[in-house]
């Protein structure tokens, strides 16, 4: 590219991702026999049944996208990233997948700058999660969506120098 745009940078990538998991609970049951015993009550047998049921793979999210935008020019450098995670299954109820609780799709940006100021010496700015993104885990009940829980991380920049003996 031309004299400033030379020195532009992307960087693209996407996965979207599937899965599948058998798995395993046991179901508790009860059988009322229809003898009775001598002394007039029913017989009751007890067990564990083995069972499974499918669902999708534990902490994997149906998609991730990624972006990176920056630009290099005459010891300046920037990049602003972006990252996107589609909805992931977080817990797993064993015998009602109704009661599964997910990972809400989440959206992230970042930002890092450089001044490189002599051959030795750089400055540097850092922006992390400038959006204040909140990790949200929900189920769905017949109500609608229901929050089970919430995570802060909130933004964060630093700043320095560093030096290159």
């Amino acid at each position: 590219m031309p004299g400033v745009l030379s020195g532009l940078v992307l960087d693209l990538n996407v996965a979207f991702m599937s899965s599948n998991a058998l798995y395993p609970y046991f179901n508790n049951a009860t059988i009322k026999k229809d003898s009775t015993l001598s002394n007039g009550s029913w017989k009751y047998t007890f067990y564990n049944a083995y069972l499974t049921r499918s669902g999708s793979l534990l902490n994997m999210p149906d998609a991730v996208y990624n972006a990176i935008i920056g630009w290099n020019y005459l010891g300046f450098s920037s990049r602003v990233s972006f990252k996107y995670q589609g909805k992931t299954l977080a817990n797993i109820y064993p015998t009602y997948s109704a009661a599964d609780t997910y990972y809400k799709g989440t959206s992230l940006v970042d930002i890092i700058l450089k001044q490189k100021l002599t051959d030795h010496l750089s400055i540097f700015a850092d922006f992390v999660n400038i959006g204040s993104h909140i990790d949200s885990y929900y189920m769905n009940t017949s109500a609608g969506v229901l929050t089970t829980s919430q995570q802060m991380y909130g933004f964060s920049a630093q700043f320095g120098a560093s030096y290159i003996f």
